[in-house]
C-alpha cells in the first residue's frame, strides 16, 4: 500500500523510538516511518504534563487513536461535526460514562440515530483528529510497542492524512519553521509522488502549491505568485510533502534528518534559511491578463540572507483549455489525481434506510401513556403564539432526543387512521417551516426546529404507507417485519421526496431565503443521504445563511469537491465552489473554478458572467483579500 521508505525515514528505527524525545526530530518524519514502512504497533507519547496520547498502526494505516484532551472528545468532535446538537452532547457524556467498555462511537450514533455514511465519517474524524493531536506536544517521550492496547477501528486512515492534518492545525510556528529549515529551501514533485497526493486529503484550494512543485519551486516563491493561499497553509503543504518524501530537494544534496538531543537542541545543517512566516507585501507591477505567463519576482524581504538575486520565476497562469485540477475522466499533463474517500471495512447499506427506527429494546412501547404530555396535534382554527410555538419545539424535541416513537413524534396515539397523520404533519410544518419562525422572531429554536422538522417529514412518509406502517408497527412491539417481494417502489418514493425537497430548498436560494433552504436540503439529505449533490448545495446554503463565513467554508468546500468527483452534474459543484472562493477573496482560484465550468459546458451563462467580472477585476490591479458580500 505505502511502498518503499525515503531518504528521510529510513534512519527511523521503530524499535530504537523508545526513550527518544518527541522534538529529536521533526514529528512527520516519525509518523511516516511506521506509516510508510507498514509497521504494526502502539506507539506512545508521554508528554511532559503528565498526559498520553497512543496512535495504533497496522501494517503501516492508522486504525485507532487516544487523546486525553476535552476537546477530542467524541461528542465534542460530534458536535463540530454538525452530527450532534448542543443539546445533546450532556446526554451523550452521561450515555458513555455509564456504558463504560462499549464502543464510544456506536454509543454516539445509537443516541443520535446516525445513518451508517455519518457513523463512517464521525469514526475516521475522531482517529484523524487525535492522532494528529500528537502534533501538539511539546515535550515528552516516546514508545513504540508491538502489542495495540487501545480501541482499534475497522476504518483505515492514511498517515499521510494524519501528517498534513497535524501540521496544519497542532503544530507550533515556531517548530513548523525549524523543521521547514532541516527539510531545505526549494524542492521539486517527485515522478512517483503522484499516485499519492490523494492520501493527503488535500483540496482545491492546495492544488496550486502542488503544481508549482512540477517545475520546482520555494516557499517564498509560492508565497508571491499565489497571495490568496494561507501562509499556513503553504508551509504546511511544503512539511507534509518533505516528510513522507513525496517532494525532493535541488538546493543541495538529499541530507538525513539528524536526531536532536533531548533538550530540542540541534546542529542545523548548512542550508539556505527558510524565512519566517510574515504577510508577503504586495509586488510592484501590472497584473497580466490570465493569458499571459506571470513574471513574480521574490520579495526582498522574503528572500533567503545568502540568497543572490535570480531570474524571475515564470508561472504560467492557467488557461480555459488547461484548468488548474483536472476533471474524472480527463487526463492532461499537471493533472492531480482528485482525493479518495477513506476505505471503511464497515459495510454500508446500498440504499438508505427506511427511517430511524428505534430498536425494540430500547422502544417497547405499545400505547402512549408512556408519552402522555405528547397529546394529539389537531389543525387550529387560530394560530399558536410565539410562546406556545416555542413550547411544541422542546416538547417534541424531549420526545426525539428520549427515542420516542414517529406516532408520539407527531403527537398521536398508534392507531391513528393515516387521515390524523397527515392531519397533524400539516399542523406541525405550519410552524417549523424557516419562514414561519422568522416571522415569528424564533432564532435561539431554530436548529432544534430544523432537525424536528426532518424527522416529522420521515414520519410522514412511514406512516402514510400502509406497508412500511405495518413493518414499522412490526418493529416497535417487538416482531420481526414481514419479508416483502416489492420494496423498490418504497425507495422511489423516499427519493421522489428528496427530489421535491432539493427544488423547494433551491427556490429558497433564489429567492434569498437561505435559512429556510437549509431546512429544506435538510428534509433532501435525510431522505437521500447517497445523492452527493443534496449534501454540495446544503453546505452551500449552510455558508450563505451563517455570519461566520470563514468557518462555514471549510465543510462547504468539502462536500462541493465531494460532489465534483461523484456527481453526474459537476458542473453545479464547481459553479458554486467558485462563488464561495470570490466570496472569501480568492479571485484567482474563484476564476478558474468557472473556467472548468465553460469547460465542461460552453453556454454556461452565470458562470461567464463571473469570468468577465474577475478579469475585469484582476486586470485593475491586486486587492486585498476581504470577503465580498453575496
Amino acid at each position: 500500500m505505502h511502498g518503499a521508505g525515503t531518504s528521510l525515514v529510513q534512519s527511523v528505527r521503530p524499535s530504537e523510538l523508545s526513550g527518544q524525545s518527541v522534538t529529536g526530530r521533526p514529528w512527520g518524519v516519525t509518523l511516516a516511518a511506521l506509516g510508510l514502512g507498514s509497521r504494526t504497533g502502539q506507539l506512545t507519547i508521554h508528554g511532559a504534563d503528565a498526559k498520553l496520547y497512543r496512535v495504533a498502526f497496522i501494517d503501516g494505516v492508522v486504525v485507532g487513536a487516544t487523546s486525553p484532551l476535552a476537546v477530542d472528545s467524541v461528542a465534542r468532535i460530534a458536535l463540530t461535526g454538525h452530527l450532534v446538537t448542543s443539546s445533546q452532547v450532556n446526554d451523550i457524556a452521561r450515555r458513555l460514562a455509564a456504558a463504560a467498555g462499549r464502543d464510544e462511537i456506536a454509543v454516539v450514533a445509537e443516541a443520535a440515530r446516525l445513518l451508517p455514511e455519518q457513523i463512517d465519517r464521525l469514526r475516521s474524524r475522531v482517529i484523524v483528529q487525535r492522532a494528529a493531536r500528537t502534533f501538539s506536544v511539546d515535550d515528552g517521550t516516546l514508545r513504540f510497542d508491538d502489542q495495540i492496547t487501545i480501541p482499534v477501528a475497522q476504518t483505515e486512515i492514511d498517515v499521510r492524512r494524519v501528517i498534513y492534518y497535524g501540521a496544519r492545525l497542532n503544530l507550533s510556528d515556531q517548530r513548523l519553521t525549524d523543521d521547514l529549515r532541516q527539510f531545505g529551501n526549494r524542492f521539486v514533485m517527485k515522478a512517483d509522488a503522484h499516485p499519492t497526493l490523494a492520501r493527503f486529503d488535500f483540496t482545491t484550494l492546495e492544488y496550486p502549491i502542488l503544481e508549482a512543485f512540477e517545475r520546482g519551486a520555494s516557499l517564498p516563491e509560492i508565497e508571491a505568485a499565489h497571495r490568496d493561499i494561507d501562509p499556513r497553509t503553504a508551509r504546511a503543504v511544503i512539511y507534509a510533502l518533505a516528510a513522507c518524501g513525496a517532494i525532493a530537494r535541488t538546493d543541495s544534496d538529499a541530507i538525513e534528518i539528524p536526531a536532536r538531543t533531548p533538550s530540542g537542541t540541534f546542529e542545523p545543517p548548512t542550508i539556505s534559511r527558510t524565512p519566517t512566516l510574515r504577510a508577503p507585501t504586495p509586488s510592484v507591477g501590472r497584473v497580466p491578463t490570465p493569458h499571459e505567463p506571470v513574471m513574480s519576482r521574490v520579495p526582498t524581504h522574503l528572500r533567503a540572507p545568502r540568497e543572490t538575486a535570480r531570474e524571475p520565476t515564470m508561472t504560467r497562469a492557467p488557461t480555459p483549455r488547461e484548468p488548474m485540477s483536472s476533471m474524472p475522466g480527463r487526463t492532461t499533463r499537471d493533472s492531480i489525481p482528485p482525493p479518495t474517500p477513506t476505505v471503511s471495512r464497515v459495510p454500508t447499506p446500498r440504499e438508505p434506510t427506511v427511517s430511524r427506527v428505534p430498536t425494540a429494546p430500547r422502544v417497547a412501547r405499545v400505547t402512549t401513556e408512556q408519552f402522555s404530555e405528547a397529546r394529539a396535534t389537531t389543525v387550529r382554527p387560530n394560530a399558536l403564539t410565539v410562546r406556545e410555538v416555542k413550547a411544541l419545539i422542546a416538547q417534541r424535541c424531549a420526545l426525539l432526543d428520549r427515542g420516542a416513537d414517529l406516532f408520539a413524534i407527531l403527537g398521536l396515539e398508534m392507531s391513528a387512521p393515516i387521515e390524523a397523520v397527515r392531519g397533524a404533519y400539516l399542523e406541525l410544518a405550519r410552524y417549523l417551516r424557516p419562514d414561519k419562525l422568522a416571522l415569528l422572531g424564533i432564532t435561539d429554536e431554530a436548529f432544534d426546529a430544523q432537525r424536528l422538522f426532518a424527522q416529522v417529514g420521515i414520519a410522514f412518509t412511514t406512516l402514510t404507507d400502509p406497508a412500511r406502517r405495518e413493518d414499522y408497527l412490526a418493529v416497535l412491539q417487538g416482531a420481526v417485519p414481514v419479508a416483502r417481494q416489492h420494496t423498490q417502489p418504497n425507495v422511489v418514493d423516499r427519493k421522489a421526496l428528496a427530489v421535491e425537497a432539493f427544488a423547494r430548498g433551491m427556490a429558497a436560494l433564489k429567492a434569498d431565503q437561505p435559512a429556510r433552504a437549509v431546512a429544506e436540503l435538510q428534509q433532501a439529505v435525510e431522505l437521500d443521504p447517497y445523492d452527493v449533490d443534496n449534501g454540495a448545495m446544503l453546505g452551500w446554503a449552510r455558508f450563505c445563511a451563517t455570519s461566520d463565513k470563514a468557518a462555514a467554508a471549510i465543510d462547504a468546500r468539502r462536500a462541493l469537491e465531494k460532489a465534483i468527483h461523484k456527481s453526474d452534474k459537476p458542473e453545479n459543484a464547481w459553479f458554486y465552489l467558485g462563488r464561495i472562493e470570490r466570496m472569501m477573496g480568492r479571485d484567482q482560484l474563484a476564476l478558474s473554478h468557472f473556467r472548468q465550468v465553460l469547460e465542461l459546458v460552453d453556454d454556461h451563462a452565470e458562470a461567464a458572467a463571473e469570468v468577465r467580472v474577475l478579469e475585469a477585476r484582476l486586470a485593475m490591479g491586486p486587492r486585498g483579500a476581504k470577503p465580498t458580500r453575496r
